[in-house]
């Protein structure tokens, strides 16, 4: 027999099994990791990315800021302002990481979902994103389009918007869900 005959045979076969005409099985996701600028805007995808779970699971919360970076490297060299700017980032921080909690909607515990917060340094933010990912082993990411504008020299002095900064909150998010591989 001519080898894409047989080839032929084989498919018509398996589109004719019952294997080939059972519809896939719905995914069903464990850990999402869902991002957020702290916007208005940017937090309206918070609710799709518990929505991907059925009950039960984890949603890991994170927002990206700039890496820190001393406004005149001639203070590096101190130990008592390098002391003061890290008390003052890890006031940032925490700041931060309790804005994120706050945006735990409150059925999660009830349906059995863990959430965590993540407060994530990196000068590009897709690279902190897909990191904290592959750390996390999300089956999926979710996000919504960025609301904060940041005109050129408007950052804070220490790094992103938590609470500092123009906001253009005009309109309603339409998140994004990305899976990541095959999960059943």
């Amino acid at each position: 027999m001519i080898p894409w005959a047989v080839n032929r045979i084989e498919y018509e076969k398996n589109c004719m099994s019952d294997e080939a005409s059972a519809t896939p099985p719905i995914p069903m996701f464990k850990r999402v990791l869902v991002t957020t600028d702290l916007s208005e805007l940017s937090n309206q995808a918070i609710p799709y990315a518990y929505a991907m779970l059925q009950t039960g699971g984890m949603v890991r919360i994170v927002h990206v800021e700039q890496p820190f970076e001393f406004a005149n490297p001639i203070h590096a060299p101190h130990s008592t302002t390098v002391q003061r700017v890290e008390e003052e980032r890890a006031r940032q921080i925490t700041k931060c990481q309790n804005q994120l909690r706050a945006l735990t909607p409150a059925e999660a515990e009830s349906l059995g979902i863990v959430t965590e917060v993540e407060v994530l340094h990196g000068a590009k933010p897709a690279a902190a994103i897909c990191n904290a990912a592959e750390r996390l082993g999300a089956d999926l990411i979710c996000l919504a389009s960025h609301g904060l504008f940041w005109p050129r020299g408007s950052h804070s002095w220490f790094g992103g918007p938590c609470g500092h900064g123009p906001h253009s909150d005009t309109s309603t998010a339409n998140p994004f869900c990305f899976s990541i591989g095959t999960t059943v």
